[in-house]
């Protein structure tokens, strides 16, 4: 099965035909019809998909011969580019082997189920699209950098905890404490005197250098005490340590941020 987005691809029908593109000759081939398209394999393991977007027409010819016709020209078995494929029904022969099916009921079944299926498919799409059109849902309220003179809440889970440097429009604020938690960056630039942002309104990141990178938000930020509009802040690791293992490990210290900040961006472009 293979998945697109919320739907799965079912197969619904598999029967065993003999298909040709041409009239050099036919592969004897199984073919499997799903809820998206038909496949077909032949005897040498080669494939065809056709995609019900794909079908401009299903016909029978000669009485017992479906015609699948494309929109445009597809690459078949042997290589080349065709807008028609042609199948027959097979039977069992006495004796061994297979055989043709010359009973057109066969193939009237099979032209009205694969139609029945291509239009079934266009219907979900147009369902789809209008959903998607007239959906009452309002959009979600993407929440404002606040400046706050409380930070934490009391029962907020944190994730992290660092003393970093903090830039804001040109200005910086020495060993911050910085939190992140389930839904917001924290930022302690003094007593009573918070910086809090929340993932709604992250949109990106950018790296400035190996210890120093920059939170980017979807929208300029009025934050109380600047003067200007805020579009970023930069968040700096300027720690100094004795300790051998900290200078080991301290070049890193900015990819847990980053992996942080990579799933909120594709939480919230998601929704």
């Amino acid at each position: 099965m293979i998945s697109y987005g919320e739907d799965v691809e079912v197969l619904l029908k598999k029967l065993v035909a003999a298909v040709f593109i041409n009239n050099k000759g036919s592969y004897i081939s199984k073919i499997y019809i799903t809820n998206y398209r038909i496949v077909i394999k032949n005897q040498r393991d080669q494939i065809i998909r056709i995609s019900y977007s794909h079908i401009h027409q299903i016909s029978i010819e000669s009485q017992n011969k479906i015609c699948i016709k494309c929109n445009t020209p597809m690459r078949f078995f042997d290589g080349e580019e065709y807008t028609r494929v042609f199948f027959y029904g097979l039977k069992k022969k006495e004796g061994d082997g297979l055989t043709r099916l010359t009973d057109p009921k066969w193939a009237v079944y099979w032209k009205n189920y694969i139609n029945n299926r291509v239009k079934e498919y266009h219907k979900n799409l147009d369902n789809k699209k209008k959903n998607v059109k007239f959906s009452d849902k309002e959009p979600d309220f993407i929440e404002g950098v606040r400046r706050e003179t409380t930070g934490l809440g009391k029962f907020e889970i944190v994730k992290t905890r660092e003393v970093l440097n903090i830039w804001i429009d040109g200005f910086v604020f020495p060993s911050c404490k910085v939190y992140t938690t389930l839904k917001q960056v924290v930022i302690k630039l003094g007593q009573d005197d918070f910086i809090n942002i929340p993932y709604s309104v992250i949109s990106n990141y950018s790296k400035e250098r190996n210890n120093k990178f920059c939170i980017i938000f979807s929208f300029p930020q009025t934050i109380k005490g600047f003067e200007n509009k805020i579009l970023k802040i930069c968040i700096e690791n300027d720690q100094e340590s004795e300790d051998k293992y900290y200078e080991k490990i301290s070049w890193k210290w900015m990819d847990g941020w980053i992996e942080i900040l990579k799933q909120v961006i594709l939480q919230f472009q998601e929704n």
